[in-house]
């Protein structure tokens, strides 16, 4: 294994820091656009919890009628969709968080 010039290490060393401060950055940044409040969502059958931001969740209308209002899921921040398929639902919340940029404005 060859060994690499001291130049080389050190731009290597350098690039891993940007990415991760340009990370932690985004990240930083998303989580503060998102809030703190998350609330949980039972999927299927068998229950199989999600727990996703509040705020990203409610630009749904149909989630945001559900959880900012005096029905149990708003009061518990707890939701059942018994009849709701577990890959459909990961599909939406995947889409949810790629879209985040777009639909938090």
């Amino acid at each position: 294994m060859a060994t690499k010039k001291p130049e080389e290490a050190e731009t290597e060393v350098y690039a891993r820091s940007v990415c991760s401060c340009s990370f932690l950055s985004w990240f930083l940044t998303f989580a503060r656009q998102l809030g703190s409040e998350i609330v949980t969502i039972a999927i299927g059958t068998d229950k199989t919890e999600y727990r996703v931001y509040k705020k990203l969740l409610c630009k749904v209308e149909f989630f945001s009628k559900m959880f900012k209002s005096e029905f149990k899921e708003g009061r518990s921040s707890m939701a059942e969709l018994p009849e709701d398929d577990i890959h459909t639902f990961e599909l939406f919340v995947g889409w949810l968080y790629s879209m985040y940029r777009f639909i938090l404005y």
